[in-house]
């Protein structure tokens, strides 16, 4: 049995359709894709490793067979530090997150860290961020928006739902009737005991006009179909900006919630691997 694991980072770099002059620095558009707790046998690239399961993953064995795999390059055994480290190009070390739940809540990545979108921004990029964030949420200057990302649509924590997009925590205090007026990302269930626990709609919105909970409707819709629609706009929205601003250049970074935990998906692609 495989047991390793590894967040997996997919790098495109797409030429502009516009050649800029010899004289001038080559800034292709930039698309990374990044699998979020992704293992060595998650990907069928890398064969069969396991003697009873084949993972069928066509595109990436595609995109692996035209590009080139690192795979010598060495990351975290788990997806908190790996994200830090690609977003800061430094080791784990250097802002102690070592550990799964590295960087969320209070202890994100200082900001004093430069972060990717943020060193872009200077290259006159825009950036776009769409998925799991966790690299801190403690306050607005830890988030996409204060760290260089002109758009964003995800979540900021570790992990939730994937359909209804919540995570859920103990009540701080457990008296049923002591309930206060949350606001509409948040929701308090309690048992007939009293035992009380918080839901909190991690999804959230950000661009040059609004930042704040994602819109209601995607309640419900599985995450990886709507972070896909987004990413798939995203770049035709660039390509019709390239239009009247050939200069432009985008960096999309599409973080992707699989296949972290909680393992869910669409019946369709259960039905991909029928039990032996």
């Amino acid at each position: 049995m495989v047991t390793s694991r590894l967040a997996a980072a997919l790098l495109i770099c797409l030429k502009p359709a516009t050649s800029e002059t010899d004289a001038a620095p080559i800034r292709p558009h930039l698309v990374m894709v990044l699998g979020d707790d992704v293992g060595t046998a998650d990907v069928g690239y890398n064969g069969q490793l396991a003697v009873d399961f084949a993972v069928k993953t066509p595109t990436l064995d595609r995109l692996s067979a035209a590009g080139v795999k690192l795979s010598a390059h060495y990351v975290r055994n788990w997806c908190a530090p790996t994200r830090a480290m690609i977003m800061t190009s430094r080791y784990e070390l250097h802002f102690a997150q070592t550990g799964g739940g590295g960087t969320g809540h209070t202890n994100g990545v200082p900001v004093n860290f430069t972060l990717l979108p943020e060193a872009l921004r200077t290259a006159q990029y825009t950036s776009y961020g769409i998925g799991k964030w966790h690299l801190g949420e403690s306050s607005p200057a830890q988030t996409p928006k204060a760290r260089g990302f002109d758009y964003w649509l995800g979540y900021f924590g570790g992990q939730e739902d994937y359909y209804l997009h919540n995570v859920y925590a103990d009540w701080p205090d457990a008296n049923a009737s002591n309930v206060p007026i949350l606001p509409p990302h948040m929701d308090k269930k309690c048992t007939p005991a009293g035992n009380c626990k918080c839901y909190i709609i991690d999804l959230w919105q950000s661009d040059s006009q609004r930042e704040g909970p994602a819109p209601t409707n995607l309640t419900g819709e599985y995450s990886m179909l709507f972070y896909t629609r987004a990413a798939v706009d995203v770049i035709h929205r660039q390509a019709a900006l390239a239009q009247n601003a050939p200069d432009s250049r985008m960096f999309l970074y599409f973080a992707s919630q699989l296949i972290h935990d909680p393992h869910q998906v669409p019946q369709k692609f259960i039905d991909l691997f029928p039990p032996s």
